[in-house]
Order: structure tokens, then C-alpha cells, then sequence
């Protein structure tokens, strides 16, 4: 029987091995749910007041066994934003919030959500949704969509070409 030693570790905290042990399994059970980038795992370590040498072990460990990927966690976020019709600014905000580092965010942005993807992006969001706010009136339209974090050009280009695809429109 393999029983881990109950002498004080360098930290000063009793029973290293058995803390480390206990903070991996509240980890799995979390990571169980949906993908989370090592940030992410290190804030919720933080929230729940795990001390912090023992979150960045539980972090080392869950990396190695390949329990966490920061490249799917991230490749989910696009997902969502793509599916639910956000903007490259909306979807930077939300990386950052959820405590990913700027030049990752950035980076990441950069190369799965290009500019030109942008429009398409938004030509999806605004026929699913146009529909429930039907009006001939630019403004409000504009207004909405760069409010959502769309750049103006973009938002302009759809307008025109929502409004070209309509028939009986010359």
C-alpha cells in the first residue's frame, strides 16, 4: 500500500502530496465540464482560494496528462462566437475577461478569426435576427451592429447588400 508521507513540505504546509491530490481532483471535476484555458483553471484556482503553489502544481499536472489544452479551450470560444454571431472586438473582450494574456487573445484572433470572416459572421447574425427588427431606417441598424463591436465598414456593407437582396428593391 502506497501511503504519502505526512511531513511538512518546504511550503510549511502539512501533507503536500495530500493538499496537491485534493486540488487535482476539484480541478478534474471542473475541467469535466467544458474546456478551460490554463488561465482560466488558474483564476477559478484563485476563487477558491487555493494557495498558489499548489495551483500552479495541479496545472503542470493537468497539462502533462494532457487534461488540459489551451489551443481546443480556445478553438471552443471561437466556436461560440461564431455560432452565437460575435464580433473579433466581443470575442477579444470575453477572452480577456475570462483572464487570457492581450498578446494571446490577440494572437489567436489574428489567426482564427480574420477580418474577412468578420462579414460573414455578421451577414449571418443579422438574417437570423433582422427579421424581428424589419425597418428601412440605416441608422438604427448601424447603430446596433457597431454597438455589437462590428466596424462601421462592415456593418455598411451588409446593410447595402441585405438591402440589395430584397425583391422588388432597385
Amino acid at each position: 500500500m502506497n501511503r504519502v508521507s505526512t511531513s511538512s513540505n518546504t511550503e510549511g504546509q502539512p501533507n503536500g502530496s495530500d493538499e496537491i491530490r485534493r486540488w487535482l481532483n476539484r480541478a478534474l471535476r471542473y475541467l469535466a465540464r467544458y474546456p478551460v484555458t490554463r488561465w482560466e483553471l488558474l483564476r477559478w484556482f484563485h476563487r477558491k482560494k487555493c494557495p498558489p503553489h499548489v495551483a500552479r502544481k495541479v496545472v503542470r499536472i493537468c497539462r502533462k496528462r494532457h487534461y488540459l489544452d489551451d489551443r481546443e479551450a480556445l478553438r471552443a470560444r471561437f466556436r461560440q462566437a461564431f455560432r452565437k454571431g460575435w464580433s473579433r472586438r466581443r470575442l477579444e473582450f470575453e477572452l480577456r475577461r475570462r483572464g487570457i494574456p492581450r498578446t494571446v487573445a490577440e494572437r489567436a484572433i489574428r489567426r482564427w478569426y480574420p477580418e474577412e470572416r468578420e462579414k460573414h459572421v455578421l451577414m449571418r447574425r443579422v438574417k437570423r435576427t433582422h427579421r424581428r427588427y424589419e425597418t428601412d431606417d440605416r441608422e438604427p441598424f448601424i447603430r446596433r451592429y457597431c454597438q455589437a463591436g462590428f466596424p462601421f465598414q462592415i456593418v455598411l456593407m451588409v446593410w447595402e447588400a441585405i438591402h440589395h437582396e430584397q425583391p422588388g428593391d432597385s
